[in-house]
């Protein structure tokens, strides 16, 4: 992430996509405490390629001991100082890459933490919230794991709380960013998931295929929830149900029928999308593996098989 050191109390400052120093704590981004600082200062702002720096102050900005001329942008790089008016407010360079969205706690002195598209808060260990982006708009959201609450929208300078716990949000704007071309070999509904369990059910492993990319994601026990509900959806393929109303189980159902709080089963799910997004970074659509609607989960429209002890149990080729 971007960012500038205080070379006098060490303080990291991140970035953001237009950043602004100044005296007028509710207008900057970086409150500068010293008479000689004005209002608004000056800012760094991003073009797309690099850091630009602007003075729009009376008393000046200087880099690498240069005064830069007023109002003109004036590109930075890593290593170099940053002078606003006085000695005591000098910032070093640190980080110029572009600008990403980030989450800092309040409650603790870490530091700032860059956002990955899913995110688990407090932890990843025991976690209550999910945050994750959506990939149709780039939009953030919130959702509590036990479903307590309804799906949020965030933005940027909103503060979340669990607890004594606080964080606040920076997010950088994505509207600008340039279009991604879809692949679709990449597309989590043209991979072939393969579960193979054991013949207790203790231990599920599940492996990813479409044509030359493939991932074996090993043994893990979020792998048997998944199952579950590919289960669910090929007994109604079997019984002749539609694709549009097959799969779907309650959630009481499935707590009843997996042992666990629909907390917990939230937990799995979540961690099995954060395990793909690390395995296959490149995977599209892994928000749409499990489908849900008020109350009900089911297996989205990947293609898969079932296998016992390394015996096919069951498949269901990709729904149309």
């Amino acid at each position: 992430m971007a960012s500038l050191i205080n070379v006098q109390s060490k303080q990291l400052c991140h970035l953001l996509p237009h950043h602004t120093f100044g005296r007028r704590e509710d207008k900057v981004d970086t409150f500068l405490d010293a008479p000689q600082i004005s209002k608004i200062h000056a800012s760094i702002e991003w073009d797309g390629c690099q850091w630009l720096l602007k003075d729009i102050s009376r008393n000046g900005v200087w880099v690498d001991g240069k005064k830069i001329e007023s109002q003109q942008n004036y590109p930075i790089q890593a290593g170099q100082l940053i002078q606003f008016v006085s000695k005591e407010l000098r910032f070093l360079v640190e980080d110029t890459s572009a600008p990403d969205s980030y989450i800092v706690p309040q409650h603790s002195r870490d530091g700032a933490i860059p956002m990955r598209e899913l995110m688990l808060l407090p932890d990843d260990e025991n976690p209550k919230l999910a945050l994750h982006l959506s990939p149709d708009n780039h939009q953030w959201l919130l959702e509590s794991l036990d479903e307590s609450h309804e799906v949020k929208e965030l933005k940027h300078g909103d503060e979340i709380s669990l607890g004594d716990l606080r964080w606040v949000l920076h997010l950088t704007d994505k509207s600008n960013s340039p279009t991604v071309v879809i692949d679709a070999d990449w597309s989590v509904d043209n991979f072939l998931f393969r579960f193979n369990t054991t013949q207790d059910e203790e231990n599920t492993s599940l492996a990813l295929s479409n044509g030359s990319n493939q991932c074996d994601l090993g043994e893990r026990s979020h792998h048997y929830v998944l199952l579950h509900l590919a289960r669910c959806r090929a007994i109604d393929e079997a019984k002749g149900i539609g694709e549009y109303d097959q799969g779907w189980i309650d959630n009481n159902l499935l707590c009843r029928e997996m042992g666990m709080d629909l907390a917990h089963i939230n937990i799995q799910l979540y961690r099995l999308r954060k395990q793909l997004s690390d395995a296959m970074p490149d995977l599209i659509g892994i928000n749409k593996l499990v489908e849900r609607k008020r109350g009900k989960l089911r297996f989205g429209r990947a293609p898969f098989q079932i296998f016992k002890s390394g015996e096919l149990l069951t498949e269901l080729k990709r729904a149309v």
